[in-house]
């Protein structure tokens, strides 16, 4: 059996498995976390990466759910928006390589890219 932690806080009890409103994923959480609706924080740098800038991008209703999760994680907006635009660089460029043909996409199915 695998033996789950919770995405929000690491512990290992009293786990629920729970799908996300950023994006078709899911993950688990713990009862003190799965009350506070957290969400898990890499999750939602990807998800938000994948939709576009923060926050000039992002409407207002998923803005204010951020901002709600950044405070739940303690992570300065700042630190989230520089996450992002890190994820938004380091997609163009793996999408660059692919292009380029520097990059098997038979290996990026296998996982060893």
């Amino acid at each position: 059996m695998i033996k789950l932690k919770c995405a929000g806080c690491k512990k290992a009890e009293g786990i629920t498995v729970v799908c996300s409103m950023f994006g078709a994923t899911s993950f688990a959480l713990c009862d003190k976390c799965l009350r506070e609706g957290r969400e898990d924080y890499r999750n939602m740098v990807n998800y938000i990466s994948g939709a576009g800038h923060w926050p000039q991008d992002i409407n207002d209703i998923y803005q204010a759910e951020v901002r709600r999760q950044l405070k739940l994680h303690g992570v300065p907006e700042e630190v989230f928006k520089f996450e992002v635009e890190r994820a938004i660089a380091e997609e163009q460029a793996f999408i660059s390589e692919l292009c380029a043909g520097k990059v098997d996409l038979a290996d990026v199915m296998e996982g060893e890219f």
